[in-house]
């Protein structure tokens, strides 16, 4: 989901006191609505490797509504509800997610009644 968040917003890569600007891919409203929903005419970052110190650009691309930020989202708390429903334990990157939330959105409560 990072590279998502990536080209929405924009990025800084800093390697050996360069720093890289990368400008956010989601420029107008119908960018927006691609990134977010999916759809045509987007472009995206990709990242190289696990750091992401050499993020690519992808132009033109169809983004489906599975791989937008929003069906990410949709599938990672999904799986989340399952681990859950199944008294799985949550690992440290699942409730680094769960904490990015924040309380804006009361996740337990969507966990535990859906």
């Amino acid at each position: 989901m990072r590279d998502s968040i990536m080209s929405m917003t924009g990025t800084i890569v800093v390697t050996n006191n360069n720093v890289h600007f990368y400008d956010s891919l989601a420029q107008d409203e119908k960018s927006w609505i691609s990134h977010l929903k999916g759809g045509e005419s987007a472009s995206i970052y990709s990242c190289d490797s696990v750091s992401c110190l050499h993020p690519s650009r992808q132009r033109n691309i169809t983004i489906s509504p599975e791989q937008s930020y929003g069906g990410r989202a949709k599938q990672k708390l999904t799986d989340l509800k399952i681990k859950f429903d199944n008294n799985y334990e949550f690992t440290n990157s699942e409730i680094g997610f769960l904490s990015s939330i924040g309380d804006i959105f009361p996740i337990y409560d969507y966990i535990a009644r859906t």
